[in-house]
């Protein structure tokens, strides 16, 4: 929870006219109503003034951002609410009041502003739950307004919630001589619902229009840049146009070059699937500066891709859901953790890695299936049924390095990809037949593979999945079933091999190398962990 402290006198100080939605507080009387925080819940409570009466509460941890807008009557929410106090002030003056004016002064004691008005804005999206069936936008005029809330609710179980939908709330400033508490109160729900933000960061946010469905652009459009607005977040942006041009722009741009160099940015945000994000890290690894860039920079994704992989692991870790809200909320509200990414080599190259490498049958359905990629995630499905059928069986040997006692530390004592495997008793070989062999530090592959069920995003070591030839093909049918919802894991058949490093060496020809679901060099391939190396926008709910 956050250690800001809440300014209750100022906050109390600032008074709020009370909604027409919040019940029973309709009417021709402009009640009042000021914002009160509860440290124990993490809650802001709306409480009316007088009998102070909890008229909403908003949960601190569903809420991106706050903001003051002036409101120039002409609205009709604004035009209603100047009638009321123009009607009151009105009822004072013809006597009413115990305290007469001159026709020069105002008739009441309260300070009318004939002008305008100003506006509380609180953005939240909170986690729906399936009985609240209406959920629109209360800042939204021309469309039913959502009714408060007045309970305490747990956002813990997410099997009984649904995906975050806005719910806004507005709040017309009552008139007042001095506002200055006004920009204290905000500031104060921005430190406590945004702790690790900073106003002054800039974000890199490139968008993939191509990548799965098309969407890219419209996600980006209809939600991402709304929600970046709310949450005050400034950002470039870029709409990639071919092949490679993440990785392009990653690079080093030239001291001449009128493009800003990514060491000018506080973090990068992916609208699009693992594909430009696997370009993306392949950009920065050509870098002189590349472990300080991998170190300073937050990386988010809001997947809009196919299998939108790396999206979803980080979703699953901070329990929210697979979709272009949850995904974009995850970066506005701006806490990030560490998170493993690994290094690979071939023969003739290396490459940083963020998710799986795959060899034999997932890596024939990754890749062979791309004959039938308009069927979107179904070609896997397709594919899968073909590989079981077919049973294909690959030899190869496979040496690993068991994890140490030492935590989050690199491996430096790899051998070059061309040196033989050192023969002490720490490095683990063998030779075998495989079905499947499937190494991972992500606990999903894809929004619906969920490979490795117990793989943490900084624990500094890959776990491999395993599966031999000894198994008939209605186990490995079930098996990859199972994948869905990591039932696999303790199948018959299925291993999970826990290691820093590893190496594999096909003996049988014509297997693909598969890694982050693209194709690289066929052959010997090695890996090893780099413990923590990125940060990503995330909310883990362990901590």
């Amino acid at each position: 929870m956050a250690s800001t402290v809440w300014p209750s006198k100022t906050a109390e100080s600032v008074k709020l006219i009370i909604p027409e939605a919040y019940d029973p507080y309709n009417g021709d009387v402009l009640n009042k109503c000021f914002i009160r925080y509860n440290a124990d819940k993490g809650c802001f409570l709306v409480v009316s003034e007088g009998d102070e009466k909890t008229l909403d509460i908003i949960d601190s941890r569903d809420i991106v951002g706050a903001s003051v807008e002036v409101d120039i009557f002409g609205s009709v929410e604004t035009n209603e609410l100047r009638r009321l106090a123009t009607a009151q002030s009105t009822d004072s003056s013809n006597g009413n009041s115990p305290n007469n004016r001159d026709d020069n002064e105002p008739g009441t004691d309260e300070v009318n502003d004939t002008q305008g008005a100003a506006i509380l804005k609180i953005f939240a999206y909170p986690r729906v739950h399936p009985s609240e069936e209406s959920i629109m936008s209360s800042c939204a005029t021309s469309a039913p307004k959502r009714k408060p809330n007045t309970e305490y609710r747990t956002q813990s179980d997410k099997g009984k919630l649904r995906s975050r939908r806005a719910h806004h709330r507005q709040f017309q400033v009552a008139p007042s001589e001095d506002l200055s508490g006004l920009s204290t109160l905000i500031d104060a729900i921005r430190a406590i619902c945004k702790p690790g933000y900073n106003p002054k960061d800039k974000l890199l946010v490139l968008v993939n229009p191509y990548s799965g469905t098309k969407k890219g652009t419209q996600i980006f459009n209809n939600t991402v840049a709304p929600m970046f607005v709310e949450a005050g977040i400034d950002y470039d942006y870029l709409m990639t146009t071919s092949a490679n041009h993440a990785f392009e722009r990653m690079k080093e741009q030239g001291e001449d070059s009128k493009i800003p160099d990514l060491s000018e940015y506080d973090g990068v945000v992916a609208v699009g699937g693992d594909g430009i994000i696997h370009e993306m890290f392949q950009g920065i690894r050509t870098r002189s500066d590349c472990d300080k860039i991998l170190s300073k920079l937050k990386l988010g994704v809001v997947g809009s891709g196919t299998s939108n992989g790396l999206a979803k692991t980080l979703a699953h870790a901070s329990n929210e859901l697979d979709n272009a809200v949850d995904y974009a909320f995850l970066v506005a509200k701006g806490n990030s953790e560490k998170m493993d990414l690994s290094l690979y080599e071939t023969s003739s190259s290396k490459y940083i890695s963020f998710l799986t490498f795959s060899w034999s049958m997932i890596a024939d359905i990754d890749i062979e299936s791309e004959a039938i990629r308009f069927m979107g995630f179904l070609r896997m499905d397709i594919w899968g049924v073909l590989s079981v059928l077919r049973m294909r069986r690959y030899r190869a040997r496979l040496s690993y390095l068991p994890p140490s006692d030492e935590s989050n530390t690199i491996v430096t004592k790899c051998p070059s990809i061309n040196e033989p495997i050192p023969c002490d008793e720490k490095w683990v070989s063998s030779e075998s037949d495989f079905l499947l062999l499937w190494a991972s530090q992500v606990t999903h592959a894809a929004e619906k593979t969920h490979n490795s069920p117990n793989c943490k995003l900084n624990d500094g070591v890959f776990e491999i999945l395993v599966v031999r030839e000894n198994i008939s093909r209605l186990r490995m049918a079930m098996i990859l079933l199972g994948l869905d919802s990591g039932d696999h894991a303790n199948m018959p058949g299925v291993e999970f091999i826990r290691c820093s490093a590893y190496r594999l060496e096909p003996i049988t020809p014509g297997s693909f190398n598969d890694l982050d679901g693209e194709v690289i060099e066929a052959g010997p391939v090695q890996a090893h962990v780099m413990p923590g190396a990125v940060n990503v926008f995330c909310t883990p709910i362990d901590k």
